[in-house]
């Protein structure tokens, strides 16, 4: 499991201190930068969040214009944010402008500063793009000063994945299908009219003794199997016999949004993943846990994640594989 690595900048240090501190510690114009999610799995859609720490000695002048260029230029949503942050006694964010919003010309994205200052970090987030996937990002960082110094910083071979991810899908009694392919839940009337392949199904039932399995999950092509304990509408559209569930006890922090607990499923662990097994076309569950499946035309892998389960609805989050 991939902890967080706490990387605080002594800025305030560096704008505050004596001056001999401030001439041991800073005599340039320097800069550094860290990926603040660097051990979670990129994947397309999702955010990168960088911080751009630029610092200068007291007396020497002040920071005047910051930019970042991209290998590939982001998703719609990508900036530089104009505006710094510290953090009050609660442990919230309290924002302070330094500078005008982001420009972007030729993919650079660039902040001028408006504020007097020596030190500054900024946010970088990045919203990787389509043409990313499966490609190495490059981030070069850059700071100009009003004495013509300049410094540079780069973070390099970011690894995005090939991997698909949609999060907080919400099956009900009557949306209780659902296409690995399309990655969304539907109702028997919907995948009729679209003629999409169902690879799984969902129902709850108080009629089945252990709580761990009235909520559950069946393969499409079996359901008249569990009539007796549990209710379908019907379906006219194909089904897909997706023999191939496993139950997979793990918090997934991604889908789950449990930022430190559990294992991330990476590419590594589809391609890897030995799935020989066959359920009977039933997976008993509850929020927090998952299960892999294959889908029978073999052409796709993934985890499914139940944030919640009840009654009512069920809420799942998805990451897919194409084999």
């Amino acid at each position: 499991m991939r902890r967080i690595l706490c990387f605080l900048i002594p800025l305030i240090l560096l704008a505050t201190g004596c001056e001999k501190e401030s001439s041991m510690l800073v005599t340039r114009l320097g800069n550094d930068c860290i990926n603040r999610y660097y051990y979670v799995p990129f994947i397309v859609g999702s955010e990168m969040e960088f911080a751009y720490a630029m610092f200068m000695p007291r007396g020497s002048g002040r920071l005047e214009e910051a930019s970042v260029r991209c290998s590939i230029p982001g998703a719609e949503g990508t900036y530089l944010d104009h505006v710094a942050y510290s953090t009050d006694e609660y442990g919230q964010d309290k924002p302070w402008p330094m500078g005008n919003p982001n420009t972007v010309e030729d993919g650079c994205h660039t902040v001028t500063f408006t504020a007097d200052t020596i030190a500054a970090t900024l946010r970088f987030h990045y919203i990787i793009p389509e043409e990313a996937r499966g490609k190495k990002i490059d981030f070069h960082f850059s700071v100009r000063a009003s004495n013509g110094q300049t410094a540079d910083y780069d973070i390099t071979g970011c690894q995005v994945r090939k991997m698909d991810m949609k999060l907080d899908i919400k099956m009900t009694p009557t949306r209780c299908f659902f296409s690995i392919d399309k990655m969304k839940a539907l109702t028997a009337a919907e995948a009729d009219f679209e003629q999409v392949p169902v690879d799984f199904a969902w129902a709850y039932s108080t009629a089945v003794t252990d709580k761990s399995d009235r909520s559950g999950f069946f393969n499409a092509a079996r359901l008249d199997d569990f009539s007796t304990w549990y209710s379908f509408p019907t379906l006219s559209s194909p089904a897909n016999d997706t023999k191939k569930m496993y139950r997979y006890n793990i918090i997934e922090p991604q889908l789950g949004r449990q930022e430190f607990d559990g294992f991330y499923i990476d590419d590594r662990d589809f391609e890897t993943l030995r799935l020989d097994c066959d359920t009977a076309g039933l997976i008993g569950i509850n929020a927090r846990n998952g299960f892999w499946v294959e889908t029978a035309d073999g052409r796709y892998r993934a985890y499914i994640y139940c944030n919640e389960t009840g009654a009512e609805s069920c809420t799942v989050s998805i990451k897919r594989y194409t084999l």
